[in-house]
C-alpha cells in the first residue's frame, strides 16, 4: 500500500519550556497525523539535530512496513511553528 498525499495544514506550538528543536514530539506529530488522516501506523524517523532556521525544511523518514516515504517538515517562525506534508 502506497502512501496518499498526506498534508497537514496544522501547525504545532510548542510549550515556552519546550526545546523547539524536540524531534520526539515533532515525530509523535507526524506519527498522529498520520494515522487520523489514513488509519496507518508509521514509524518516524525525523534527525537527532537540526539548525531551526524560519523558513528552512527538513526531512523525515515515514516507515510503513517494506513502504518508505519522506515528511517534509517546514519551520515558520521561531516559536516553533512548523507545517509538515509526506510525499
Amino acid at each position: 500500500m502506497r502512501f496518499p498525499l498526506l498534508i497537514s495544514a496544522l501547525a504545532l506550538l510548542l510549550s515556552a519550556c519546550s526545546d523547539i528543536t524536540d524531534m520526539a514530539a515533532i515525530e509523535e506529530e507526524i506519527r498522529t497525523g498520520i494515522q487520523q488522516q489514513s488509519g496507518v501506523t508509521a514509524t518516524i524517523d525525523c534527525p537527532s539535530e537540526i539548525e531551526w532556521r524560519v523558513g528552512g525544511t527538513f526531512n523525515c523518514l515515514v516507515i510503513n512496513g517494506a513502504q518508505r516515504s519522506i515528511a517534509t517538515v517546514s519551520m515558520q517562525n521561531a516559536k516553533g511553528e512548523y507545517i509538515w506534508q509526506v510525499r
